[in-house]
């Protein structure tokens, strides 16, 4: 297991259909109601950096920040994990002027013309050597560069299913939040975990809490 004091205190939140799905495949899929839309933004207010993965960004385009904006002493940091550097140029998140934005990419795509592209827009974009012939990255780098060079202590993390599956496998977390909404997507839907894992990884209950007026439930677990 890795160290925490070499990464930061790692919340995965996530709000999931009640046959565990968090989106319809390829497609921007809202599950939240406005009570779970304001559980997620006060998160978001009491961390230093809010991470996705690349897929999240193609799909759903998020702009990944707090609201309202006012009621925040420091924007976070957005961090997204792209090792084939596959996120469209257009995309919300690369705007900087709205908050600083960290791209992980792999080594590999240095010097390219689309990272001196995304780099002219004041987008910071850290290199990690990769783990694969197919980019991917070093999670246990990537929290250790977050905690070290940007000094996150804390990170909330909001997918995708493949980052969070990593995440989860890895014991890369402290803390996981489930937002379990009533609805159902069937096998059309990308699971909270969208990848194989070996073995069972065992988790410690800490509250459950019912929302009578939306019908969510979220429960928090703690990891072992």
């Amino acid at each position: 297991m890795y160290m925490k004091t070499l990464r930061p205190y790692v919340i995965i939140f996530v709000t999931q259909t009640i046959d565990g799905r968090i989106s319809i495949r390829g497609k921007r899929t809202l599950l939240s109601s406005e009570r779970d839309l304001a559980r997620m933004h006060y998160l978001r207010r009491n961390v230093d950096a809010i991470m996705i993965g690349a897929r999240t960004v193609i799909v759903d385009d998020p702009i990944l920040i707090p609201r309202p904006l006012n009621n925040v002493a420091k924007t976070p940091i957005r961090v997204v994990i792209d090792g084939r550097l596959s996120i469209p140029l257009d995309a919300k998140i690369l705007d900087a002027r709205v908050s600083t934005t960290i791209v992980f990419t792999s080594t590999r795509n240095k010097n390219t013309a689309k990272a001196r592209e995304i780099a002219a827009r004041n987008v910071l974009l850290e290199y990690i050597e990769p783990i694969d012939d197919e980019n991917h990255l070093d999670l246990c780098k990537v929290l250790e560069v977050l905690k070290d060079k940007y000094k996150v202590s804390r990170l909330l993390v909001q997918g995708g299913g493949r980052l969070i599956g990593e995440l989860v496998e890895r014991k890369l977390f402290d803390e996981m939040i489930i937002s379990i909404t009533p609805k159902i997507i069937g096998k059309n839907g990308v699971p909270v975990i969208d990848r194989e894992i070996q073995g069972i990884i065992d988790l410690n209950l800490s509250s459950v809490q019912i929302d009578h007026v939306s019908g969510e439930v979220v429960l928090v677990y703690r990891a072992i």
